[in-house]
């Protein structure tokens, strides 16, 4: 855990630490704001209220052990204002910037597919995959990671498909690899072969792959897990 994800859990029980937290990422939630409206906002403004809400809300749900803190603040913020537009009736066109999901991961189906011009969606779903993408894409940048790379290392054989399944439930029955994976941004590859029986090579080919399914598994991305329920399926046998 970080010492922003640390702070973000001081900040349930401590007021002072709300305060430094929203103190020290005031850019952060404008940065949250523009994203989402594509408008520039100061502190004056109502958005920035609804946004300063949302990020209190994100630290009294937020949950170390399904992720980082500020790209579940991210989505937290981005739903609210979202819901806070519709309620002022506001009939505009938002540019957004999100990845769409075309099809589902384990078909290879992975797309980027920016609209010039998106209208504020009337599905809270919809809304919802949009910015579960967005954190997502965000976590896998760390590792290096783009959806266009996945659309390239899904694996396309079954047997390759359930072998990849069975990685990522290796690192679902072991949190502790986890965070390892998180801190080294690299998989155990011989103790993975060791303990599962996964051909290496497999498991080198389709790294990004193993990777991404691991972190929406196990993180807070409910819209994006339904797209891998063959997946996790095997994964957690």
């Amino acid at each position: 855990m970080n010492s922003i994800d640390r702070l973000a859990v001081e900040a349930k029980e401590r007021p002072e630490a709300m305060e430094t937290l929203i103190k020290d990422h005031k850019r952060f939630i404008l940065y949250c704001i523009y994203r989402t409206t594509h408008r520039y906002s100061d502190e004056h403004q109502d958005e920035f209220s609804v946004a300063i809400e949302a990020f209190s809300e994100a630290s009294q749900k937020y949950k170390p052990d399904k992720g980082h803190f500020l790209p579940f603040a991210f989505v937290v913020i981005q739903r609210r204002l979202l819901d806070f537009n519709r309620k002022e009736s506001q009939e505009k066109t938002i540019p957004v910037d999100p990845l769409s999901l075309a099809g589902n991961i384990q078909q290879e189906q992975l797309e980027y597919n920016p609209p010039a011009n998106l209208q504020a969606p009337t599905s809270w779903e919809d809304d919802t995959l949009k910015w579960e993408i967005e954190a997502i894409k965000d976590i896998l940048n760390n590792y290096s990671i783009s959806f266009f790379d996945l659309a390239k290392n899904s694996p396309k054989a079954e047997k390759t498909k359930t072998a990849c399944a069975k990685a990522a439930g290796w690192f679902l029955h072991n949190g502790d690899e986890i965070n390892r994976m998180r801190q080294k941004k690299v998989l155990p590859l011989e103790k993975m072969q060791k303990e599962t029986g996964i051909p290496r090579k497999t498991m080198e080919r389709h790294r990004k792959y193993i990777i991404a399914v691991v972190e929406i598994l196990n993180g807070d991305y409910p819209h994006l897990a339904d797209y891998l329920k063959p997946v996790r399926k095997e994964a957690i046998k």
